[in-house]
């Protein structure tokens, strides 16, 4: 079932599975930072500012007010929809009331991911919250019997009915959506994160990758050299083929992470990214995959079969259908206000 839109965005692309190449078009290497030091040297520094403007805030917040899912009440018992925010900060953008539960806040319950203990702290809309690398585990189901309980915890606990010792508000999927604001351009292992999210996901649960162009094109280190000088070592910190793809591309780059989510990478390396570029600027002009990739499997200009070096138990397209790309601000608006998209697919229901 395909969720209607909101006025404050407009359908981009609706994409079928025959738009996509036969495997994913980039190896592990490939999507792995210029510098691949850990993340956590990026995160030690808390960063308590928005990462894209207020008109870009206010529509993405919009767009989830329309679609994430609401609670259901039965006799006294309430189920509290629950959300699971994947790289958060110390804002997840979501409203919290409606227009028809304007006196329930929050809402529904958020679980947050991220990777700096005092931005999620400071998220006023988190009832857990825990600090985890999805690059060095995207399996994130053992790091949440760990997390900490967020500001809204005894919102939600109240809002459920549940009194304090008992179980009934857990951080534990499946959840009803997973959202992703801004941030899917910086996973090193976007296949693996993208099977842990459908895994966690309800059957028929959407889940929503919010892009800007607005990103860290680099991550500072600091080596100290005495007590009075510090040298700044600017490296890339966005996944090598990000900065080098236009937006569309960019795109049909995340659409695709949830076509081949938990199956292999292309055991070919990248010397570049143009021959993937063009690849991903003929499934914008809709050629289907044979097109894209040859007829014998191969990438254009690339003379390297892509047979996939390990079986994989999923399929492309196993996980999610409904794959569509959204615009929620368009790009070079008059008023200059930042770009926004949204990617979003939905989770195969098997029964």
């Amino acid at each position: 079932m395909k969720m209607s839109l909101p006025p404050c965005c407009r359908l981009l692309t609706s994409y079928a599975a025959s738009t996509f190449p036969p495997v994913f078009p980039f190896s592990q290497r490939d999507l792995v930072p210029q510098d691949n030091a850990p993340a956590s040297e990026f995160y030690t520094y808390s960063r308590l500012v928005n990462h894209i403007d207020d008109h870009a805030i206010d529509n993405l917040r919009r767009l989830y007010g329309h679609v994430l899912p609401s609670n259901t009440s039965a006799a006294e018992f309430t189920t509290v929809a629950k959300v699971l925010d994947i790289c958060s900060s110390w804002v997840s953008h979501i409203p919290y009331s409606t227009d028809r539960q304007s006196s329930i806040s929050p809402r529904i319950q958020v679980v947050g991911i991220g990777m700096n203990g005092k931005e999620l702290e400071a998220n006023k809309i988190l009832s857990h919250w825990v600090v985890h690398d999805l690059d060095k585990e995207p399996d994130f189901r053992r790091a949440l019997k760990d997390a900490r309980k967020g500001q809204a915890y005894e919102a939600i606990q109240k809002l459920q009915g549940t009194s304090e010792g008992q179980d009934g508000v857990s951080p534990e999927g499946p959840y009803d959506a997973v959202i992703c604001n801004v941030s899917i351009d910086y996973l090193s292992q976007p296949l693996e994160v993208m099977e842990q999210v459908g895994m966690n996901l309800k059957p028929g649960a959407w889940a929503y990758m919010a892009i800007s162009n607005r990103c860290f094109p680099t991550k500072v280190r600091y080596l100290n050299h005495g007590p009075a000088h510090a040298l700044l070592i600017f490296v890339v910190q966005v996944v090598r083929p990000w900065l080098n793809l236009s937006t569309t591309d960019r795109l049909h780059l995340v659409a695709s992470y949830f076509y081949f989510a938990g199956t292999p990478y292309s055991p070919t390396d990248q010397g570049s990214t143009r021959t993937v570029a063009t690849a991903l600027k003929r499934l914008r002009d809709g050629l289907g995959a044979g097109a894209l990739f040859g007829t014998g499997g191969q990438v254009e200009g690339n003379d390297t079969e892509t047979s996939t070096e390990e079986s994989s138990s999923l399929q492309p397209g196993q996980l999610f259908e409904d794959i569509q790309s959204l615009v929620l601000v368009e790009e070079n608006n008059a008023d200059g206000d930042d770009p926004l998209w949204v990617v979003r697919a939905r989770r195969k229901d098997d029964s």
